[in-house]
């Protein structure tokens, strides 16, 4: 695995990428359901251009993911959930 590829793991839009293509749906198809052009899809992933808030909410619902855009409660110290 190169180091790219390593650290894209770790974003969101790498999850998501990633989460497209093990579930077998072709740009085209995540595109036509997020309400965005094939052209759009393929800028996200190559990260020319980045989904606005929304966007990104429904590529992560389209997907099933949505527990990569789940919030994260603050420890308070001792490391207990707010």
């Amino acid at each position: 695995m190169t180091m790219g590829a390593d650290k894209d793991s770790l974003t969101i839009l790498g999850k998501l990428r990633r989460a497209r293509a093990e579930a077998g749906r072709s740009q085209k198809e995540v595109a036509a359901l997020i309400g965005v052009s094939e052209r759009t899809v393929h800028s996200w992933e190559s990260a020319h251009t980045a989904p606005d808030l929304e966007q990104l909410c429904r590529w992560a619902r389209v997907l099933d993911l949505c527990a990569v855009l789940s919030p994260v409660e603050p420890a308070k110290a001792g490391g207990q959930a707010t």
